[in-house]
């Protein structure tokens, strides 16, 4: 009998997941809360950038991530690259990732004159720290198949969809651009 339970019991866990890292290309819209930025140029922009997620296995994953964006009036350019590396809690669920994440970011700016503008203005530069939320999921898109015994398989094992939503706040105290932005993205990850 009490073979017959732990036999049971055995069958009914799911394997420990493993540990592995994904790395892919990410798009974001993010929508600034400064007005001044809006005024000049927009108050919100896509941006591109690069993600990496690495699972530590069981609920925990790191996500490292940079984007940049240049953004260009008649006079001035401005260059945004916000750098975060969050803390992620995550539930495998077969496909499906649902996952929610907490970590520090750190946006570095410069503002300068245009491209090709006649008028000179001075380049100011900067950095802001900050901590970002986020949630999201991940599905496994199905695009790569386990091999067949006796093949191993190439260094992929998935190809991974993202969605994600996101606030960045900015720390208290410090002069000049707020960089505080509401976020939406996607990516597509290759996992390792």
């Amino acid at each position: 009998m009490i073979a017959l339970l732990a036999t049971v019991a055995w069958a009914g866990t799911e394997p420990a997941p493993k540990s592995s890292i994904a790395v892919g290309l990410r798009g974001a819209t993010e929508a600034w809360s400064d007005p001044a930025i809006g005024q000049i140029y927009r108050s919100g922009t896509w941006m591109a950038g690069l993600g990496v997620v690495t699972r530590l296995g069981g609920w925990l994953a790191i996500d490292t991530e940079a984007m940049f964006r240049r953004l260009q009036s008649e006079t001035t350019k401005l260059e945004l690259v916000p750098l975060s590396v969050v803390v992620e809690v995550r539930r495998p669920m077969g496909a499906v990732e649902p996952f929610a994440g907490l970590g520090p970011t750190w946006t570095g700016f410069s503002e300068g004159g245009a491209t090709g503008s006649t008028t000179p203005t001075p380049l100011v530069s900067g950095a802001r720290l900050g901590l970002e939320a986020r949630a999201g999921l991940r599905v496994d898109t199905g695009l790569v198949h386990a091999p067949m015994a006796p093949a191993q398989g190439g260094p992929v094992k998935a190809v991974e969809l993202e969605l994600m939503v996101g606030r960045r706040s900015e720390l208290p105290g410090g002069d000049g651009f707020s960089l505080g932005a509401w976020r939406g993205g996607v990516g597509v990850l290759a996992r390792f």
